[in-house]
């Protein structure tokens, strides 16, 4: 990439923090009017907090990507990845859209948990005419065929999004996070030279940490289902684009929080901790990873909790990125 491409990507990245900050801003007092809230149940007093801050990630999302393409469109910056930036935008805009149904219309389990798949149908049509492999460190590529765009892009894009809306509700532990994770693509699409990687997790990056100037603890917004979905989509489907696959490696403890949720028939109560003297407990079997954190530590503090979750996941990215730096 030229000085002038990153200029320019570094003008989409500010682009999607101020938007993210500026609507917020206007949206939290607007959100709570309407009645679009939900209670930080892990507080003593249970206070209301305005919910669906997600809508504001996807609007800075929409609009710093658009940037990208109109500045494509004038062959300022290449377009060659023109196709796939439009395939990955158009997945988070599905997730978001989900998100959206399901924050004001409170949809069925099932139909939230298989309804993303319809956001990786832009990229199964494109992954359909291109590569079928897969590349693992250590063992090589593997060409999956058919089942490559059919099957496991659709998996990979349905399981990214679920596992990232089901390991929520702390404040400030969605895109906390995320921020590692962005931060870690952002240098391996740098370095790699997959643009697509580093338009994505820069424009997500600069939107996270806009929205956890409101999210951190104590939290005057949520994200919502709008904003949990979008997280999953917005890692998943530039790796799936640029095919850096192996990196959804860093949904380890996603995916732990999932297998422990899953056993317990993925509960949509009683996942949060028993506040006590300024820290979460839990009295009664874990049936969440956060739970399980609360009973090992005889209580800890929310915000104790998110850092560690945030610590781990560090450490995950950390070492995913050394990993695909060296193997390719």
């Amino acid at each position: 990439m030229t000085t002038l491409e990153l200029i320019l990507y570094g003008i989409a990245f500010l682009l999607s923090f101020v938007v993210v900050y500026i609507s917020l801003g206007w949206m939290i007092e607007r959100l709570k009017k309407r009645g679009l809230i939900g209670k930080d149940i892990n507080k003593p007093d249970k206070p209301e907090v305005a919910e669906m801050g997600g809508l504001s990630i996807l609007l800075g999302v929409m609009l710093a990507v658009s940037f990208v393409l109109w500045l494509q469109s004038w062959e300022i910056i290449p377009n060659g990845t023109r196709e796939f930036i439009v395939a990955v935008l158009l997945s988070i805009m599905f997730s978001g859209i989900v998100g959206i149904l399901d924050d004001i219309l409170d949809l069925p389990k099932i139909v939230k948990l298989i309804l993303p798949v319809a956001g990786a149908i832009p990229l199964v049509a494109l992954k359909a005419l291109g590569p079928s492999t897969l590349i693992i460190p250590f063992i090589g590529p593997i060409d999956l065929g058919l089942l490559y765009a059919y099957l496991f892009v659709p998996l990979a894009m349905t399981g990214a999004a679920n596992l990232t809306n089901i390991l929520a509700g702390f404040n400030g532990m969605e895109y906390g996070m995320a921020v590692p994770v962005y931060l870690a693509m952002l240098i391996a699409g740098f370095i790699l030279g997959k643009k697509i990687i580093f338009i994505f997790s820069g424009v997500m990056l600069a939107a996270s940490l806009a929205f956890l100037l409101y999210n951190w603890y104590p939290s005057k917004v949520f994200p919502g289902d709008t904003g949990t979905l979008i997280i999953g989509t917005s890692i998943m489907a530039p790796l799936i684009a640029d095919n850096l696959e192996i990196f959804s490696l860093t949904f380890a403890l996603y995916g732990l929080d999932g297998i422990i949720k899953i056993l317990n028939k993925l509960p949509s109560k009683g996942w949060q901790g028993t506040y006590r003297n300024g820290k979460l407990y839990v009295d009664k079997k874990p049936i969440s990873l956060a739970q399980w954190v609360m009973k090992l530590t005889n209580g800890i503090s929310e915000k104790d909790l998110v850092k560690l979750f945030i610590l781990i996941q560090t450490i995950v990215s950390i070492l995913l990125l050394l990993m695909v730096v060296r193997w390719f």
